[in-house]
C-alpha cells in the first residue's frame, strides 16, 4: 500500500515514512547538516520549515498570527 492511500496520510510522521521506505527495500542514508536546524516530524512541520528556508517566516515566529 502506498502511504498516500492511507486514511491517516496527513498525520503521518517521519518515522512512518522511513519505515515505509525501508519496508519497500529503499536504502536510507544520513545527511549531516551544519548550521540552522529545524525538526520536521509531519507535513505541517515540513511546510513551516519550507517557509523558513525560503525566507517567508522568521525563526521563532511560526505561531504568530497577524
Amino acid at each position: 500500500m502506498q502511504l498516500q492511500q492511507r486514511a491517516d496520510f496527513d498525520k503521518l510522521d517521519m518515522a512512518a515514512l522511513l519505515n515505509a521506505l525501508i519496508a519497500a527495500g529503499q536504502k536510507i542514508e544520513v545527511q549531516y547538516v551544519h548550521g540552522h536546524w529545524r525538526g520536521v516530524n509531519d507535513l505541517d512541520d515540513f511546510r513551516r520549515a519550507s517557509d523558513f528556508a525560503h525566507g517567508q517566516t522568521q525563526i521563532g515566529m511560526e505561531n504568530v498570527r497577524d
